[in-house]
């Protein structure tokens, strides 16, 4: 395609390098996220290594009042997302 008149840098080149960007700052954003959700997770007793997701969806199906609440909270948002966010190999370290 053309160049840019400062620099002569191919216009697809960019495009390129623009969704790299873009998708290092999702990843980044992710990451963050999860991070503030194991947090979460931890200061209220939980594993610091397992969502607050999975815990309730782990309370849930031992048919815990408050992981079907939570899960049916977030379903509004991700149909089925503490039965998809269940890590069995996490939640041992909670108190």
């Amino acid at each position: 395609m053309g160049y840019w008149i400062a620099g002569g840098r191919d216009w697809d080149a960019d495009l390129s390098d623009c969704e790299v960007i873009m998708k290092t700052l999702k990843r980044y954003i992710m990451n963050v996220l999860v991070s503030l959700d194991q947090m979460g997770n931890a200061m209220t007793g939980g594993d610091p290594d397992e969502t607050i997701s999975s815990r309730a969806g782990k309370a849930h199906k031992k048919g815990k009042t408050w992981g079907k609440v939570m899960c049916k909270f977030l379903a509004w948002f991700d149909k089925g997302h503490c039965k998809k966010s269940i890590e069995e190999d996490e939640g041992g370290d909670g108190l």
